[in-house]
């Protein structure tokens, strides 16, 4: 019962946060730059290799770029609210256990990353809807093959989720998170195609969708979900009797 109300408090918090409009704002911006690249190029790329060519574009620039920003940018938002006017100090005030907070933070956090990703998928779709209506023909049919990816993205991208949330947590800065988020993203693209990609959280969402090969998608969805609840497990109980850095 005071799971249920610590979680209705945290998701009445984020009407005082940006994280809603990011979440809003990021995928649409992703959509909207892939769109506007097909309309400058008069829909030369769509004619000759089909819709599957659209979807692509949006993809890679979503998992490869926004992604890891997003969650970095949607952790520190979240966790904002607390290191402004002595947040934590307040809710050191309820009935609540730190790691409970804890826990649920990183579970809206996660939240909020799953629906800007179903959202860009809802964005896609619609643009591509859009560009069949004022004229835009391809070879092939409309059609939304990333989608079924989404449970899969979602189990992958707990780790970086759990990390940004542990980073965030200690340090009000901004700075922090984005500067790993950045650097992460970087190395990410470099080792996603090497064999050593399951040893870097930020490349499992990559291998998920992007660089997919023989029992890859798998192993980053299961192995994503065991890590990334692992961390989480140990965070919540080492940040239980930590201070936090204002």
């Amino acid at each position: 019962m005071m799971a249920t109300k610590l979680l209705l408090i945290e998701l009445t918090k984020l009407k005082r946060s940006q994280a809603l409009l990011m979440t809003f704002l990021c995928p649409l911006s992703i959509v909207g730059l892939q769109f506007l690249m097909v309309l400058e190029r008069g829909g030369r790329v769509v004619a000759e290799k089909g819709w599957i060519s659209y979807w692509y574009g949006v993809t890679n620039l979503w998992y490869m770029l926004m992604l890891p920003l997003f969650v970095a940018l949607i952790t520190t938002l979240i966790n904002a609210t607390e290191h402004r006017s002595n947040g934590w100090r307040f809710m050191a005030t309820m009935p609540v256990k730190r790691w409970q907070l804890f826990v649920v933070k990183a579970f809206i956090s996660w939240l909020c990353i799953g629906f800007a990703v179903a959202l860009m998928y809802l964005f896609a779709s619609a643009s591509i809807l859009c560009l069949i209506l004022i004229g835009y023909e391809a070879t092939t049919p409309f059609s939304a093959p990333f989608v079924f990816d989404l449970p899969k993205v979602m189990l992958s991208i707990v780790p970086i989720v759990v990390i940004g949330h542990i980073v965030s947590w200690l340090f009000s800065s901004i700075v922090l998170p984005l500067v790993i988020g950045i650097t992460m993203t970087v190395i990410a693209v470099t080792v996603a195609n090497s064999t050593y990609w399951l040893y870097d959280p930020w490349t499992y969402h990559l291998a998920v969708t992007l660089f997919s090969y023989d029992d890859s998608s798998n192993l980053a969805s299961i192995w994503g979900g065991v890590f990334g609840l692992t961390l989480l497990s140990v965070g919540a109980t080492i940040l239980n009797k930590r201070d936090i850095v204002d």
